[in-house]
């Protein structure tokens, strides 16, 4: 991870928060206002209860709170580093590929946007169902 990589300011979230002033840079790393980092986490369970694969494990999520510090909602650092370096919003009907099928590495160059369709075919194709 490229910690020298330039941080530019989030796009495509609350207005509320994006007030707050976070930045991302290119492989998903979160310079808060105060200068910290924040590296995200997966909060899905590898197995569902039935003990088939989750498809969502390993996604990486970060918290983002608005101006106020009392609000927070979680947003997935992927779609963050898409919206911000592609300076576009993500239709509920598209989703964010990984090309590499890595879904820790949250590189811009490693995403892609899709249809759900597009995706859901991808996956078929790969086997991942």
């Amino acid at each position: 991870m490229k910690l020298d990589d330039e941080f530019i300011p989030i796009y495509g979230v609350e207005p509320e928060i994006l007030e707050k002033g976070y930045k991302i840079n290119s492989v998903g790393l979160i310079l808060t206002p105060d200068n910290k980092f924040l590296y995200g986490y997966s909060k899905h369970k590898k197995f569902n209860k039935n003990g088939t694969l989750n498809k969502k494990y390993g996604y990486k999520i970060v918290s983002l709170y608005d101006v106020s510090g009392k609000h927070h909602k979680n947003y997935s650092v992927h779609r963050l580093v898409y919206m911000a370096f592609h300076r576009v919003l993500i239709d509920s009907d598209e989703e964010i590929h990984h090309i590499n099928k890595d879904k820790s590495d949250n590189s811009v160059y490693n995403l892609r946007k899709l249809t759900k369709s597009q995706h859901r075919e991808m996956e078929k194709m790969n086997g991942i169902e």
